[in-house]
């Protein structure tokens, strides 16, 4: 199976657990996640995007970064929706402690949250 269309049966899977989240809080459930907001899951799918336009090993490494992301960010929003509201995935972990700490990171995330809503 291609990369390219293993992501999109991901991101398919992605917005269907999007929508269960929505249908949670429309009644009254707990849900954190929103698809209007900046995922790694997106950016997993332009990392395989740009990694099918570039050849050789160095596209190959971008398309398994983004599957990476993708699968990581999947896991975590399937784990918020169906019971642990506080669940973070392990890429989460290492993006709040290491990264979110630093200002351009904060501004960056802002700005895409803001393209996204």
């Amino acid at each position: 199976m291609k990369i390219p269309f293993l992501e999109l049966l991901l991101l398919a899977l992605f917005a269907f657990v999007g929508g269960l989240a929505a249908l949670h809080r429309s009644l009254g459930l707990k849900s954190p996640f929103h698809l209007g907001e900046i995922h790694h899951a997106y950016i997993g799918a332009l990392l395989i995007l740009v990694g099918v336009l570039v050849a050789g090993w160095v596209g190959l490494v971008l398309q398994l970064l983004g599957l990476v992301l993708t699968i990581d960010d999947l896991g975590e929003h399937i784990a918020q929706t169906f019971g642990d509201d506080d669940y973070q995935s392990p890429l989460h972990r290492l993006y709040g402690r290491y990264l979110w700490p630093l200002k351009w990171v904060q501004r960056l995330t802002r700005w895409l949250d803001a393209l996204f809503t």
